[in-house]
């Protein structure tokens, strides 16, 4: 997943960008914005100015313009539930989901870790690299993007949990038959 430099993902959807972001975002902090096509840039700036964000800007032309103009690219380091499954031992699993989520079933060892509190407790996870896991990546997507902007070695589960339960892996927690 190719970004701007140090830029956070936030998940594009009309109906509740503003009350995702209300949740997840900083008010204390100004934003440009990038999205591929322009309109929606456009489109998330009125919600997110409507919800009281400070939008400085939007980046024409997107990530392409961005990286024809020779300005600094980086990739979200990813990795799947077989990679995760295999190095288990070697990695903090930082689950995302809310708790009543996390209780129902859960990879044995994950730290719970809800996505509304990246920016406010990122200190009180353990050091060492993270695997970033949700239901679906949308919510560990934007964790992964704010825990490698604050300098955290942190990598993202394609298909979440999802994938992790599509396999015979193992589960704990309420609904794990464990």
């Amino acid at each position: 997943m190719r970004h701007v430099a140090g830029a956070i993902s936030l998940q594009f959807n009309r109906a509740d960008l503003a009350d995702r972001a209300s949740m997840m975002l900083p008010h204390d902090r100004s934003y440009v914005l990038m999205a591929e096509p322009d309109i929606v840039a456009k489109s998330a700036d009125q919600l997110l100015s409507d919800a009281g964000f400070d939008i400085e800007g939007i980046l024409e032309g997107g990530l392409s313009r961005w990286s024809d103009d020779g300005l600094a690219i980086e990739s979200l380091p990813t990795m799947t539930v077989d990679e995760l499954n295999e190095s288990r031992d070697e990695l903090i699993i930082v689950d995302v989901r809310e708790g009543y989520e996390f209780n129902h079933i859960r990879i044995p060892d994950a730290v719970n870790h809800p996505s509304t509190q990246p920016w406010t407790s990122h200190q009180a996870l353990p050091h060492g690299p993270l695997a970033i896991i949700c239901a679906d990546e949308s919510r560990s997507t934007f964790v992964a993007s704010v825990a490698r902007a604050l300098g955290r070695d942190a990598r993202l589960v394609r298909g979440g949990m999802t994938a992790w339960l599509e396999g015979d892996r193992p589960t704990e927690g309420r609904n794990s038959g464990a």
